[in-house]
């Protein structure tokens, strides 16, 4: 496998374990002693009935 496929698969499973909170591949691909930054944007929407909170992840 060259590095380009690897790179694909390892970034694949990390989408799937931030998407899944799966703890094995969290221990597979990361560090315990790592810090691990998320930027959280939220958005609030309002209708007639409630606000609606939406975040991005950027």
């Amino acid at each position: 496998m060259n590095l380009i496929e690897r790179n694909k698969e390892l970034m694949k499973k990390f989408e799937t374990m931030i998407n899944t909170a799966d703890e094995n591949l969290a221990e597979e691909l990361v560090d315990a002693n790592a810090h691990l930054f998320i930027l959280l944007q939220a958005l609030r929407l309002f209708t007639e009935e409630k606000v609606i909170y939406l975040l991005f992840i950027g």
